[in-house]
């Protein structure tokens, strides 16, 4: 009894995390397990309200059919490759089909060769300051502590983590999350460009209709950035700042660097069309080739 208590206890974890559940027990054990599943007074647990699905071990070799409440055309049991090799008749069901080695291809970007050299691209994206996501770099000295008090963090060991090098490991991740992009498609390079420009113009569009002279009292420790009242004079998602804070004309400048390198990217980017698009080609040779040829056949 206590290993089916034991047994009930697992059941119940997967069923708080949403899993369906099924027991598959010997036959003449089956209501002893559907038991717990029911209103009835022999049911012990009938608070827990458990909702699993019970099998016979029979039930297994069959491939259709009813089990109690349960289709069997609508029920798969996963079983590993190892699995069936090891218990199954091999020579009565047929062996798996040969693995084939995982095969690199490496094609260039556009057929008619404009697109620029990946070391220029690389060295593009490594020179972007992509400033509309460490607004922290910018505060002006004398408001530095403020932010610091507000925003850093001090762990159990007593070092501190400041949001200033968080911001900087994210701009690195970026950076890296462009190159993979690129790798995906250049359409899919092209969305995320699309995506960081209209951030920059955005807020470059902020900075050029703020007003400085409002609100020069305020503190950043003092307000509740997220309250709608101070929407238009903050910047940021979960880190914020306050403009008035900022070194303006030297994030500007950043800013607009930006703009203009990844408005040259997404030309380069855009300029590759499906019909010059080299992956694709090659992506839709090897699909064509795979449906004349569907079996793993090596050659």
């Amino acid at each position: 009894m206590a290993s089916a208590f034991e047994a009930l206890a697992v059941i119940k974890y997967y069923e708080l995390r949403n899993d369906r559940v099924l027991v598959i027990v010997p036959k003449k054990l089956r209501e002893n397990w559907t038991i717990y599943t029911i209103n009835d007074k022999r049911n012990l647990l009938a608070t827990d309200r458990f909702n699993y699905d019970v099998l016979n071990h029979t039930d297994m070799t069959r491939i259709r059919g009813m089990s109690g409440e349960i289709n069997l055309d609508t029920l798969t049991i996963a079983r590993s490759r190892k699995h069936i090799e090891k218990y199954y008749d091999i020579a009565e069901i047929g062996e798996f089909p040969e693995r084939l080695k995982p095969v690199n291809i490496k094609e260039d970007i556009d057929l008619e060769g404009g697109f620029p050299a990946l070391r220029e691209i690389n060295r593009t994206i490594r020179r972007l300051n992509l400033s509309a996501y460490s607004p922290l770099k910018y505060v002006k000295i004398e408001k530095r502590e403020e932010y610091s008090r507000k925003y850093d963090v001090t762990v159990k060991s007593g070092s501190v983590f400041k949001q200033v090098d968080r911001e900087q490991s994210l701009i690195h991740l970026m950076r890296v999350n462009l190159l993979k992009r690129m790798e995906s498609s250049t359409n899919s390079f092209a969305l995320t460009l699309e995506k960081l420009l209209a951030t920059v113009d955005a807020l470059l569009e902020k900075i050029e209709n703020h007003d400085d002279t409002v609100a020069q009292d305020l503190n950043i420790e003092d307000i509740e950035i997220d309250s709608p009242d101070f929407e238009a004079l903050l910047i940021g998602n979960k880190i914020k700042v306050l403009l008035k804070d900022i070194d303006q004309i030297h994030w500007k400048q950043d800013l607009e660097d930006d703009r203009i390198k990844l408005a040259e990217l997404l030309q380069d980017a855009r300029g590759i069309t499906a019909e010059r698009d080299a992956k694709l080609h090659h992506l839709k040779a090897i699909i064509s080739h795979k449906c004349a040829h569907p079996l793993n056949v090596l050659t």
